[in-house]
């Protein structure tokens, strides 16, 4: 398995993101978000950062736990990682940050339109997202319209961008 972000919905409804290893281990976790936009800008903070080994700040919480906190380039909390027992793990979950960001893949864990809402609407259905960004990964205009496919839920994103076969 390839690392990856993982992208998931809190109990609160905010978005939020993991940064997997190749074994599946969660190397950081993110802050929450409002909508999943402003969360995939979130992951290319992460690429861009953990590029920096400035940007890691290695703490000990108030029972004595180490772990480490990402930041962007003005100082704001990207993600942190799980607490550890010793400083020798957590510089290692560093090294895995930076190793596994840049190229790590991002599975959306929760479709914005499902399966049943598809079936709501005698399987027919029209996806338009409108990216209001510069940003050259999130400017355009997605749409897909036809029959909803079986397995919408699971490959959402394939669907949206293209990859569906």
């Amino acid at each position: 398995m390839a690392a990856k972000f993982q992208l998931k919905k809190a109990k609160n409804g905010k978005i939020y993101f993991n940064l997997l290893s190749s074994k599946g281990e969660v190397i950081l976790t993110s802050q929450m978000y409002a909508s999943k936009a402003t969360a995939k800008k979130g992951i290319a903070a992460v690429r861009v950062n953990s590029q920096e080994k400035t940007q890691f700040e290695r703490r000990i919480n108030k029972k004595g736990q180490h772990y480490f906190v990402l930041k962007a380039k003005n100082h704001q909390v990207i993600g942190h990682s799980e607490a550890y027992s010793g400083a020798a793990i957590v510089n290692r979950r560093v090294t895995s940050a930076m190793r596994n960001a840049p190229r790590a893949m991002t599975e959306d864990m929760y479709p914005s339109v499902s399966s049943e809402q598809c079936e709501n609407q005698d399987r027919q259905y029209s996806v338009r997202e409108k990216r209001e960004t510069t940003d050259i990964f999130f400017r355009d205009d997605l749409v897909f319209s036809g029959d909803c496919p079986a397995d919408l839920s699971v490959r959402h994103d394939d669907y949206l961008y293209g990859d569906a076969r």
